[in-house]
C-alpha cells in the first residue's frame, strides 16, 4: 500500500573478497582433524538452536537418506559452528558424526571449514539475505538453502547450488544427493565463486549504491 508505486531496488550485503578464500580441502580436513573419506556438511549460525534457522530440518533429510539407503548417515559427517544454549538437547538427535567449533571470529579459520567441506546448508524458515551461504561460495563450498526467502536470490537452482521446496524434507534430501552424487561438482564450486565474485564484492555493491545515488539525484557517474 505505501510502496506499491515505487521503484524498489534492493543492494545486498557486500563480502570482502580477501577474507574468504578457497584453500585446499583435504589439507583442511587435516588441519581440522576432519575425516578424510566422509562427505562433509557445513551449518552455521549465530545461534544454532535458534528455530528459524531450521538445523532439524538438515537432521531428518541426513535421516532420509539413510532410511532410504540413498547416503548412509555413516558416510556423513557435520561440521557445525555457533553457539548452542542447550548443548545436550541441541547434539542428542544428530545421526552423525560431527565436530563443533563453537563461536568462530577468524575467517581464515572459516574458509577452511568452508574449504574442508562439500556442501553448505542453510536449511532456515526464512532468512533476510544468507551472510553465511555467500562466504561458503567464495570459499567454493556449494550450497543448499529453501527456495522460501533470501537464499532463494542467492543460488542459482542447479546451476551454482540446490534450492528446495521449501518446506520438503524429501526434496532437502534430493538435493544433497544431487551435490554429492550427481552434479559436477567442480563446475559448480567454481559457479558459486564466480556469483559471489560478480554479485557481492565490496566493489559491486559500492557501485550499486552509486548507481542509485545518480539516479535519485539525476546526476551521472
Amino acid at each position: 500500500a505505501l510502496l506499491g508505486k515505487h521503484t524498489i531496488d534492493v543492494i545486498p550485503n557486500a563480502l570482502l573478497a580477501k577474507s574468504f578464500v578457497q584453500l585446499d580441502s583435504q589439507s583442511c580436513r587435516k588441519a581440522l582433524n576432519l575425516p578424510t573419506d566422509k562427505y562433509i556438511l557445513s551449518f552455521g549460525a549465530s545461534r544454532m538452536d535458534d528455530p528459524i534457522k531450521g538445523f532439524p530440518f538438515l537432521v531428518d533429510a541426513i535421516r532420509y537418506l539413510d532410511k532410504n539407503n540413498i547416503i548412509p548417515a555413516d558416510k556423513i559427517h557435520l561440521v557445525l559452528f555457533g553457539k548452542v544454549k542447550n548443548e545436550s538437547a541441541f547434539f542428542a538427535g544428530i545421526p552423525t558424526t560431527y565436530a563443533w567449533f563453537g563461536t568462530i571470529n577468524d575467517t581464515h579459520k572459516l574458509s577452511q571449514i568452508y574449504s574442508a567441506a562439500d556442501l553448505y546448508a542453510m536449511p532456515s524458515l526464512y532468512e533476510t539475505f544468507g551472510q553465511t551461504l555467500i562466504e561458503a561460495m567464495a570459499c567454493g563450498c556449494v550450497p543448499i538453502a529453501f527456495d522460501n526467502s533470501g537464499p532463494a536470490g542467492i543460488i542459482d537452482h542447479l546451476h551454482n547450488g540446490y534450492t528446495a521446496r521449501y518446506p520438503a524434507i524429501e526434496d532437502l534430501a534430493n538435493g544433497i544427493q544431487w551435490i554429492l552424487r550427481e552434479a559436477d561438482y567442480s563446475l559448480l564450486s567454481e559457479q558459486a565463486k564466480r556469483k559471489v565474485a560478480t554479485n557481492y564484492s565490496e566493489r559491486i555493491v559500492a557501485r550499486k549504491y552509486i548507481d542509485i545515488y545518480n539516479k535519485v539525484t539525476g546526476t551521472h557517474a
